[in-house]
């Protein structure tokens, strides 16, 4: 039977099961310094996943006044909203101001844990919807190697009035001994409402385990692990179903990447050893992510960027790319190349992988659930306004409890939430590739394209299905996720082609940013997929000076071939004027 009729009742009936949207990673802050213009070249992009179709809308922002030179944790609340960042030294609120109580939250007082990545996290308390605790540490000297001591939490409180937050005055301490800085990743309980946090020991075989019950932190275990485990200070991180934990380290030689892979128990609280990876020639190990299917594990070794297939009983490891030609001009007359770095899962399924040194580009895994080079690579692919070395630590906010396991006995079942990701193709506008990224555990999918077609029904391993439109129009595409709990339907209206544009036409949503501009402007176009739509920058004689093609999404304009003045930027559809502004050139 159509689904679409029973489309209101499933869609209210799934929202009240779900009052947890978990969209707490959907706001990512990236750069290095902060500035007031970007014309500075420093100052914080920010990539806003709260759009129609999942794909990040980018742009400078002024008023975020904080330094991420290693350090990132950004918070958003349930539905999306910026909340707050922190890089272990202070916290900033949601206008870019430091909060109440945010100066200064590193106790050692020389900040070095701002400089490291993976030092701070931040997760929601199930207590109440408006507090969040910040994971953090300080970074001190001992045994000749820099040691994580001690280990600290602090609240953030949105319940006072007239205020957007206030911090705790002092972190409490949860652990004051020394442990392996960096790598703080928690990962959620089996019973779906409490965390675990796992941190290495200070070169030694040994993982320390705490157990997360809202505002409380203990140190459930301290875990002898039979294999010896490799130490360096490189990323760390949980596959996306929390089952495995990898730790990247760089080899003696530093020429070489060593991989420990372990398996991780979210009930018992217990690791496995699973299997050591070494590849030489890497150069320095960096970052890691696994696949938003839990298959794959990426691994960055600075020039070289690996897969290893977890699922393999033959050929495991695949070099799917290389760093290349391309030089980034970074002004004042320096260039750099773009490295392989640090990663991170973003909300839309992607991978988002940073260089790791100065550097205002991104590399992107477009589908890393994908096997070798399939996952499909896309160096230097997002350009930001301003420099940036390091990414937010999240963690997988939308992990479910484990259904069945011993620890089951909260009545947390997972029912699902249906979510997807759309994405138009470049060649033929009508094509559009939409990407399952539905969470809490859906084992049956059922599409309908809104276009009078078959609904087309798939399992959870066809995270990718591209669906050509016959004609341009306005089309409401609804995606439902079962499974033996419950279901959930979400519907997106898509807008293709031009039915329905007039002059100037204000639904069309296209952001621009920056403007005066320095060397670049963003144009996000983000609830509209082009037919075939134009920017043109017309000096103020009517003298055509550049012509761009534009496509979903964000779409970036290099300015720095423009000479310094006042132009006039026309956006048009087939013909059909949908945006006309003026453009300062600084």
């Amino acid at each position: 039977m159509h689904f679409k009729k029973f489309i209101l009742v499933v869609m209210v009936f799934g929202m009240g099961l779900h009052s947890q949207a978990q969209k707490h990673d959907y706001n990512w802050l990236l750069g290095y310094g902060y500035a007031l213009n970007p014309g500075d070249t420093f100052g914080i992009s920010v990539m806003d996943f709260n759009t129609p179709s999942l794909n990040p809308k980018i742009f400078f922002d002024s008023t975020k006044r904080i330094d991420f030179d290693g350090a990132s944790s950004c918070m958003s609340d349930k539905n999306g909203k910026f909340i707050f960042a922190t890089n272990s030294v202070k916290i900033i609120d949601a206008t870019g101001q430091t909060m109440s109580n945010g100066y200064d939250i590193d106790p050692d007082g020389s900040n070095f844990a701002s400089i490291y990545p993976q030092t701070s996290v931040s997760i929601p308390l199930n207590s109440d919807s408006n507090k969040y605790m910040i994971l953090h540490e300080s970074i001190i000297l001992a045994k000749g190697s820099g040691a994580g001591k001690p280990l600290l939490s602090r609240i953030v409180n949105l319940n006072i009035p007239n205020s957007l937050g206030i911090a705790d005055k002092k972190s409490k301490i949860f652990y004051n001994d020394t442990i392996q800085p960096l790598v703080m990743s928690p990962v959620r309980h089996a019973n779906g409402r409490d965390w675990w946090l796992a941190k290495p020991g200070l070169l030694e075989n040994y993982f320390y385990t705490f157990i997360i019950r809202d505002t409380n932190i203990v140190l459930f275990e301290k875990q002898k692990i039979d294999t010896a485990l490799y130490h360096s200070y490189s990323q760390g991180c949980f596959s996306a179903n929390g089952k495995y934990y990898a730790k990247v380290s760089t080899g003696d030689d530093s020429v070489g990447t060593i991989i420990d892979l372990l398996q991780f128990d979210r009930c018992s609280g217990k690791f496995a050893y699973v299997k050591k990876y070494e590849i030489l020639n890497s150069a320095v190990a960096i970052g890691c992510s696994f696949s938003p299917n839990s298959r794959f594990l990426y691994v960055s070794g600075a020039k070289f960027l690996y897969q290893i297939d977890l699922f393999s009983k033959e050929k495991e490891i695949f070099k799917i790319d290389s760093i290349d030609s391309f030089v980034e001009i970074l002004g004042g007359g320096f260039i750099g190349y773009v490295y392989f770095g640090l990663m991170e899962i973003g909300p839309d399924g992607r991978i988002y992988n940073v260089p790791g040194i100065f550097s205002r580009m991104i590399n992107v895994i477009e589908k890393p659930n994908l096997l070798g080079r399939a996952c499909d690579v896309k160096k230097h692919l997002i350009r930001l306004a301003g420099l940036q070395v390091t990414i937010p630590n999240h963690p997988n906010y939308r992990l479910g409890p484990i259904d069945g396991s011993p620890c089951d006995t909260l009545g947390i079942n997972n029912i699902p939430v249906a979510e997807f990701r759309y994405d138009q193709d470049t060649s033929e506008y009508k094509k559009i590739e939409f990407t399952n990224l539905s969470w809490y555990e859906p084992d049956e999918y059922g599409w309908d394209w809104g276009d009078g077609s078959a609904i087309y029904y798939t399992t959870v391993w066809d995270s990718s299905i591209i669906h050509t439109y016959a004609k341009d129009g306005v089309y409401q595409v609804c995606l439902r996720a079962k499974n033996i709990n419950g279901e959930h339907i979400v519907c997106k209206e898509i807008k293709l082609g031009t039915t329905g544009i007039n002059s100037h036409d204000s639904n069309i949503d296209i952001q621009m940013h920056p403007n005066p501009a320095h060397d670049l402007i963003i144009i996000n176009v983000e609830d509209y997929l082009p037919s075939k739509m134009l920017m043109t920058i017309n000096d103020i004689q009517g003298k055509e000076v550049l012509l761009k093609r534009l496509y979903q999404g964000s779409n970036v304009i290099d300015l720095e071939d423009m000479n310094a003045g006042v132009y006039i930027l026309e956006i048009k559809e087939r013909g059909i004027m949908v945006r006309s502004e003026k453009l300062v050139k600084l």
